[in-house]
């Protein structure tokens, strides 16, 4: 057997999923040796079980609050039809959980009651890790924001993702769980549905966010739905160079036309620059290094 051809069918053996129909120990022996203690078929075992842990993991600490809201022993079979789904592509596992806020939203046996309020905290929760990882660019100053044409070119922090959610105050939640795990670390029984939220703990309210980071540090803003609007049409727009700022400005008054008159609507624009700008979220349109 070629050497290429033998990395294949291992790889394929231990990605196969624990609880197969077929195992593939049983076949272990056609490519692999027995050692002194162990036959061929233990040594993968040991394997498969090591990998499939590792990944499982890996998910799982990406969802803390996702598994308090459906609990342990469910949050487990979650995992799995997840992975089986979504199988890792890469060497690395930083993006291993991307898909699975998506892949949540049509799999709602796996969250129960709570599928809905389940699919918000796993989009906040993944909002928090790419948050915590994106770039930062120079903020524009007070008197670069004064200076400001019509032709300015602008973009937002990398760091900052927008989410309009329909469970309402679900964050202090997901950034308790994340702050806890961060200073504990695992906690014996969390997978068994320790801390876990209840019902009665999740509102149903339509909430819009904004994510971003400071200092090394992740935290949620809440925005009405104006400033909402604003940012979401100053987000469309940029590509590397960024955007124009007239163009953002007329995104969002061709699609926020239902809130309110244009005055109403330039108000809400004119508070929403000040607070990006206070909160360092404005840069000018330029390419990332």
């Amino acid at each position: 057997m070629m050497l290429l051809e033998l990395q294949r069918r291992m790889l394929g053996d231990l990605l196969e999923p624990l609880e197969g129909k077929q195992p593939p120990e049983a076949r272990a022996g056609e490519y692999m040796t027995d050692s002194a203690r162990l036959e061929a078929g233990e040594r993968l075992a040991i394997y498969r079980r090591s990998y499939w842990a590792r990944v499982r993991d890996a998910v799982a600490e990406d969802y803390p609050a996702l598994r308090r809201v459906v609990g342990g022993p469910r949050f487990g079979e979650l995992l799995d039809a997840y992975l089986q789904a979504h199988p890792s592509r890469s060497w690395t596992l930083r993006n291993l959980s991307r898909a699975l806020p998506e892949w949540l939203a049509a799999h709602a046996q796996f969250a129960g009651r709570n599928w809905r309020a389940a699919v918000d905290v796993a989009r906040l929760e993944w909002a928090y890790i790419e948050s915590f990882d994106a770039a930062s660019l120079a903020p524009l100053d007070a008197e670069a924001v004064a200076r400001l044409g019509p032709e300015s070119r602008l973009r937002l922090q990398p760091h900052l993702r927008l989410l309009a959610l329909e469970s309402s105050h679900i964050e202090e939640r997901v950034l308790a769980a994340h702050r806890e795990d961060l200073s504990a670390g695992p906690k014996p029984g969390a997978g068994a549905g320790q801390g876990r939220i209840g019902r009665g703990e999740i509102r149903r309210g339509r909430r819009y966010l904004a994510v971003h980071r400071v200092a090394g540090v992740v935290y949620y803003r809440s925005l009405d739905a104006g400033m909402f609007g604003v940012l979401r049409a100053l987000q469309g727009g940029e590509m590397e160079e960024g955007g124009t700022l007239v163009e953002g400005v007329e995104r969002f008054l061709q699609s926020n036309r239902q809130q309110g008159g244009v005055e109403a609507r330039m108000e809400s624009l004119r508070e929403t620059l000040a607070l990006a700008a206070q909160l360092g979220w404005l840069c000018m349109g330029e390419s990332l290094s």
